[in-house]
């Protein structure tokens, strides 16, 4: 349902009605950019617990940035080209509660490997769906800026559940 602040930051959002509701729901929100860079200070972004996972498919090492409860809602945000996981600094410092905020380094990009960016959205995608457990995947959000946004597209399509 939209609350009369979502009205107001966002007018052309579109809620689905639960007939027309699906697993997935892509919308574009226009007016609004993201920041060149976050606001968080260095030493704030050095705070934030960075871990990596192997991919098969690139066999490289995927490195991205977390925080917030383990067991918690993910919610994963993709970056766009260029751009690193900690242009998502800013979403990872205060965490609501009950959630888990993610920020990937895509393949090629950050401190991911290869050292070529990896143009393939299906490859990408593939590294997005090593940080979502079979556990999560029903409850995982994904968030993209920019080509970041077709690869949450192409990880939703791959990864329906």
């Amino acid at each position: 349902m939209k609350t009369e602040s979502t009205k107001r930051l966002y007018p052309r959002l579109r809620i689905l009605p639960p007939a027309h509701a699906c697993k997935v729901l892509v919308t574009t929100l226009t007016g609004r950019t993201a920041p060149i860079e976050p606001a968080a200070s260095t030493q704030q972004i050095n705070n934030i617990r960075r871990s990596t996972v192997q991919t098969i498919t690139t066999k490289e090492g995927i490195s991205f940035l977390e925080n917030g409860a383990i067991d918690g809602r993910r919610v994963i945000f993709i970056h766009g080209t260029p751009g690193s996981a900690t242009g998502w600094a800013d979403y990872l410092i205060k965490v609501p509660a009950g959630r888990l905020h993610m920020a990937l380094d895509r393949p090629g990009y950050g401190e991911s490997g290869p050292r070529e960016a990896v143009v393939s959205l299906k490859l990408q995608a593939q590294a997005v769906t090593r940080l979502i457990p079979a556990a999560h995947r029903r409850s995982t959000i994904l968030v993209g800026h920019s080509l970041g946004a077709a690869v949450a597209v192409q990880t939703a399509l791959d990864c329906p559940d």
